[in-house]
């Protein structure tokens, strides 16, 4: 399971509980809190997380931030789960325009 969730969508406690069911479809007694949602990370195999916007939602210190922190202690209790980096939109471009640098420098050799 590979996942992208997107840290604006849970700047509240109702908003993030909601989205994450939705997402990674928790059973209806899901509990809505964060030791729910640690129990339930723990208990996945082979998925990978990646946040987009979570430099910027940590930055303003709302919900999403323990809920990042309960991802990351799922994670050093799970194997089956990884956290990955989050990628700006400007680095994916800029990593483009690198590697089209790079072949026009080995084509010119």
């Amino acid at each position: 399971m590979n996942l992208i969730l997107e840290a604006e969508k849970m700047t509240t406690r109702k908003e993030a509980h909601q989205y994450l069911k939705e997402m990674f479809a928790f059973p209806d007694y899901y509990g809505r809190n964060l030791d729910a949602l640690y129990d339930c990370l723990t208990e996945l195999k082979d998925a990978q997380v990646e946040f987009y916007h979570a430099g910027e939602e940590l930055e303003k210190e709302n919900y999403f931030a323990k809920v990042y922190r309960t991802f990351l202690e799922a994670a050093e209790a799970n194997s089956g789960l990884v956290i990955r980096e989050e990628r700006m939109a400007d680095e994916e471009e800029n990593k483009e325009e690198d590697e089209k640098e790079n072949e026009e420098i080995n084509d010119g050799k």
